[in-house]
């Protein structure tokens, strides 16, 4: 096989788009489903860089991944054999990372920024999103609400990460299923109290009842689609909620904080 003959995700990038293409195709070998593939344009960028500490955390076992390929390093080496990827047992309860990296970037279709009548789907979620530890995962999403006049996104920071439910019932076992509306299993943060957050209202400080759901593909400008919870894309949400049906499948999980509020699995970061 070909190898790279300077580091990828360095810095400078590395100018030869054979060589980043190269190491973009290995690590799309080990992206299998909920992973979704990525761009494989020999460029470097932030995607393929969260891709290839994703890979270092799951395969090289590295303790603090730094993002970085270089030629004959454990990182190549590992993408260049031929050793499968362990898979992980459904029930794996080992603490949860969940990351929406916003790059800081924002999105189109939120009122109060620019672009807000610009509903296309690919530009309204800008976060790369991350999961590892008792289960992991890549997506897109969005720390923002429809509305930055009225509502605000998270401040940048770790919250602790629950299971839970969005919408008022009671919970069953039968809920434990992938829902894009109404009553459905979601992830839930601090809580559901009080988060800082930002916004162009200069009073709104905090939101409550922050949970983490599915956002969705068609929407107008003027009727929200969600007001301060973090998004995933449409066609990541089913993905991203079954691994944690997945490995959580009982219900006294997902109801031990009290009605719909289940137990704390771990955290999540908003960061640029």
């Amino acid at each position: 096989m070909a190898g790279i003959t300077r580091a990828i995700g360095d810095q400078p990038p590395n100018p030869n788009r054979d060589e980043v293409r190269l190491v973009q195709q290995l690590l799309n070998k080990y992206r299998t489903t909920p992973l979704r593939p990525i761009e494989e344009d020999g460029r470097e960028g932030p995607e393929t860089k969260a891709a290839i500490e994703d890979f270092q955390r799951r395969v090289v076992k590295m303790p603090h991944p730094d993002g970085r390929v270089d030629p004959n390093g454990a990182t190549f080496k590992a993408l260049a054999g031929d050793k499968p990827l362990p898979q992980k047992p459904a029930g794996n309860t080992a603490p949860v990372a969940l990351v929406f990296r916003h790059q800081g970037k924002q999105p189109t279709g939120v009122t109060g920024l620019a672009g807000a009548k610009d509903t296309k789907t690919a530009t309204r979620y800008e976060s790369l999103v991350s999961v590892t530890g008792g289960v992991m995962g890549s997506f897109k999403g969005s720390i923002y609400p429809d509305n930055m006049d009225i509502k605000g996104r998270l401040v940048d920071g770790t919250y602790d990460l629950y299971l839970g439910f969005h919408k008022p019932s009671t919970p069953k076992a039968s809920d434990l299923v992938m829902r894009t509306n109404g009553f459905r299993a979601v992830l839930v943060v601090n809580a559901n109290r009080a988060v800082s957050v930002t916004s162009n209202l200069a009073s709104k400080k905090t939101s409550d009842g922050i949970h983490v759901h599915n956002g969705w593909a068609n929407w107008k400008a003027d009727v929200p689609m969600s007001e301060g919870c973090l998004i995933l894309h449409p066609t990541d949400w089913p993905a991203f909620i079954q691994l944690f049906l997945d490995a959580y499948p009982d219900l006294a999980d997902w109801t031990a904080g009290g009605g719909r509020l289940g137990k704390k699995i771990g955290t999540v970061t908003v960061m640029p």
